[in-house]
């Protein structure tokens, strides 16, 4: 099964594609609104990210257009979480603002989130685990992997 979400305005669809191994695997009929299952997003979006882990949950992310970031997740049953939760709440607010995001699956059923940071090369990550917790503090990237090479970044993506 593989799960798609769209951006309109401020917003979220969500379809389902059913794999089968081939060409002609069923679609879920129509786009179904999220907002409609977890009510309407804190403040303007900005950009969104999401993730489906192994046990088939649905994760996503949106950071808003205030720079704030917020998650809700679609259970492998078809449910949804009710809420927007906030992730600075739980992981403290980022020292710079945030100019992208990429977030993922790990293959451990996290969910994991990456930001870029306003000076354009300070990366920072957050995981939330299977059982709802979140990590207490955002963990700086380039103190475990080294320092990007010089430029500025502009972009990140995750998988």
């Amino acid at each position: 099964m593989s799960q798609w979400v769209a951006r309109i305005g401020d917003v979220l669809y969500h379809s389902v594609r059913m794999d089968n191994g081939g060409d002609n695997a069923p679609w879920q009929h129509g786009w179904g609104d999220v907002m409609s299952q977890v009510g309407n997003a804190p403040a303007p979006i900005a950009q969104i990210g999401c993730g489906a882990d192994t046990a088939g949950n649905l994760q996503i992310v949106i950071c808003t257009g205030i720079g704030k970031l917020f998650h809700t997740l679609r259970h492998a049953d078809g449910t949804w979480q009710n809420f927007w939760g906030d992730v600075f709440a739980h992981s403290g607010t980022p020292p710079q603002a945030i100019i992208d995001m990429a977030c993922g699956p790990g293959t451990d059923n996290t969910f994991q989130i990456a930001i870029l940071l306003e000076d354009g090369k300070t990366v920072l990550h957050t995981v939330r685990n299977p059982d709802g917790t979140w990590q207490k503090a955002w963990g700086n990237v380039n103190g475990h992997v080294g320092n990007l090479p010089s430029g500025t970044v502009v972009e990140l993506a995750g998988a």
